[in-house]
């Protein structure tokens, strides 16, 4: 037990006027007197509240003087400093200036910034790039959102209400994703090679786009130098001298089978076919997962959009007369939804306004549709064409095991079992077939987290992340999932005892994994959350993702969210002006 009166002592502070950094600081937080005590200790507690000060403190917003690209807008007010980061073996980072116009930063208001590791399994850095790209995107700041649904602010005075700040300057932000009728993982930007305004990635240097395709078809170095000059891209284009670049894009492309295949590259270097050239390799179509997401988000905010999800169902894998191959398992005519909202029956340069479906052929990912038919639910239309034949799909996936090699997007290991369990508790998606899959994806569950923990006995408690060799947002991820199955799949499988333990040590391995910084705030270790469809190009890590997902688990582990009936969330409270608390809300 511990001395209250021990705890007392010097625990408080004053809060400050515009920061929540001072108004968290040194915070005292004891036990609250709810039936959730045995759970919500001070240490918890203050990890749940030090998590929603450090993704307030990371949100992108014009912040006074020249901070980190991190946290501090490059665009607006008087601007952030230009930096990059460097990776260094056992998860250490540097962040060092840059110099030059070509290597500007940009980032966007109310995001989160995440990070794209090119040729990640090249170079061993815990899957990590030498040095990564920040990344402003749809779906990297609508999964930090999420989380923050849990907790209710609006008890507190109108300044300091500050996880409604986040939601609404990072709904503004998602607002600007929209292209057309639906959502895109990037923003619209202005074309490079081609007239035609493409989405994107901020910070991604065109001319380096070039010089790497054009190595990855280029047998020898003057045929590449030639290519580089014929494009009008000199060394002062790029973040190397071309001979130094050439040998080390060479070093990292050789014997990799999950790249774009060289014709695909010859096809959108070739100004016949493509006269957008490099732009289309980044200019994607609308998608499924992130308008779902959007969807979503908007439903929580009470501003639903239906028009999103009948989008939704006008692109589903019925007659068609091409394949991916990559989605076999599925089999034909499945019935579900498709990642890419673009008709691909039509020329694959035909329509560069609505996006290039990389490889001109769609195809269909089990989490993209665990996402669908969780948006779905929650609105209330099941009715759409395509929901039954989704919840088919993911519940045979978890039956005969598919997962993760059917997120042809995610080679994070635990985002399958976190998709699919949180479509079933919070959607809810009930049907049979759900029903039926759930206790053999919450058994296998448990099955890996042990295996893991014999094989890693300094890591009891965690949840291995696949081809992520972190384990933070793997177990974060993997937690919740257990908890939204819930406690009544446990027991109908006999495996109650087995279940707690399971949370128990994941919530345990998450506290002790935490990162405590200066006055009070928390997060975890970027995690791996998404790849290009070719996996061995890019990868993308973010740390407010893996403290966002964290936070989420141990905020449902702190309310017993495994029981269908009691409390679903947090509210936020002041106590005696000066101290931060959280009381649990029922629905």
């Amino acid at each position: 037990m511990v001395n209250r009166s021990r705890d007392r002592l010097g625990k408080t502070c004053r809060m400050g006027a515009s920061c929540l950094s001072g108004l968290l600081a040194g915070v005292f937080l004891t036990s609250c007197a709810t039936p959730h005590r045995d759970r919500l200790s001070p240490k918890l507690e203050s990890t749940l509240l030090g998590a929603l000060q450090w993704l307030d403190d990371h949100q992108i917003r014009d912040r006074p003087g020249h901070g980190s690209p991190s946290r501090d807008a490059t665009d607006v007010g008087d601007g952030a400093r230009q930096t990059a980061t460097i990776h260094l073996p056992g998860g250490a980072a540097l962040e060092i200036p840059t110099v030059g116009k070509s290597r500007a930063v940009h980032n966007e208001v109310g995001s989160w910034v995440s990070e794209i590791h090119l040729f990640p399994s090249r170079i061993p850095l815990e899957g990590r790039a030498m040095v990564s790209t920040p990344d402003a995107n749809l779906f990297n700041t609508a999964f930090v959102l999420f989380p923050c649904f849990f907790f209710d602010d609006s008890g507190l005075e109108e300044p300091a209400r500050f996880v409604s700040r986040m939601r609404h300057l990072g709904l503004e932000n998602l607002r600007s994703y929209q292209r057309g009728a639906a959502y895109n993982f990037w923003r619209v930007l202005p074309g490079w090679e081609g007239a035609q305004r493409r989405s994107g990635p901020l910070n991604v240097p065109m001319p380096l786009l070039r010089a790497t395709a054009e190595a990855h078809r280029q047998p020898d170095y003057p045929a590449y130098r030639q290519a580089l000059r014929s494009a009008g891209i000199s060394g002062h284009d790029l973040p190397l001298p071309p001979l130094p670049l050439w040998s080390l894009l060479q070093l990292q492309t050789i014997s990799r089978s999950r790249l774009p295949p060289v014709d695909w590259v010859e096809k959108c270097l070739d100004p016949a076919q493509n006269p957008t050239g490099v732009d289309a390799f980044f200019n994607i179509p609308n998608d499924a997962d992130d308008t779902a997401a959007m969807a979503m988000l908007l439903q929580l905010s009470g501003q639903p959009d239906p028009r999103l999800l009948t989008r939704l169902s006008q692109f589903r894998d019925t007659g068609r007369d091409r394949e991916d191959g990559r989605d076999s398992w599925k089999g034909k005519d499945s019935g579900a939804f498709l990642t890419w909202l673009a008709d691909e029956t039509r020329p694959t340069f035909g329509n560069v306004t609505e996006g290039v479906i990389p490889l001109g052929v769609n195809n269909v990912d089990v989490i993209v549709n665990a996402n669908v038919i969780h948006a779905i639910a929650l609105a209330g239309r099941r009715d759409l064409p395509g929901y039954h034949e989704a919840v088919r799909l993911v519940a045979r996936c978890a039956m005969e095991r598919h997962w993760p090699a059917a997120g042809l997007y995610y080679p994070q290991m635990m985002i399958f079992p976190y998709a699919a369990a949180r479509a079933w508790r919070e959607g809810p998606v009930r049907e049979a077939p759900m029903a039926e899959a759930m206790p053999k994806l919450l058994h296998d569950l448990l099955d890996q987290q042990e295996t893991f923990g014999r094989s890693h006995p300094l890591k009891q408690g965690a949840f291995p992340g696949g081809e992520d060799p972190t384990e933070a947002l793997s177990t974060a991820l993997g937690l919740a999932a257990l908890l939204n199955l819930g406690e009544d799949t446990a027991r109908a499988l006999g495996e109650e005892h087995r279940y707690q333990v399971a949370c128990d040590r994941a919530a345990a391995y998450l506290m002790r994994s935490a990162r405590r910084h200066l006055r009070g705030s928390v997060s975890w270790e970027s995690g791996l959350f998404f790849s290009s469809s070719f996996q061995d190009l890019a990868h993308w890590r973010s740390e407010a993702f893996s403290t966002a997902v964290a936070m989420e688990a141990l905020a449902k582990y702190a309310l017993h969210y495994e029981h269908e009936k009691g409390p679903s969330r947090f509210r936020i409270v002041m106590e005696s002006g000066k101290t931060l608390r959280l009381r649990p809300m029922m629905p």
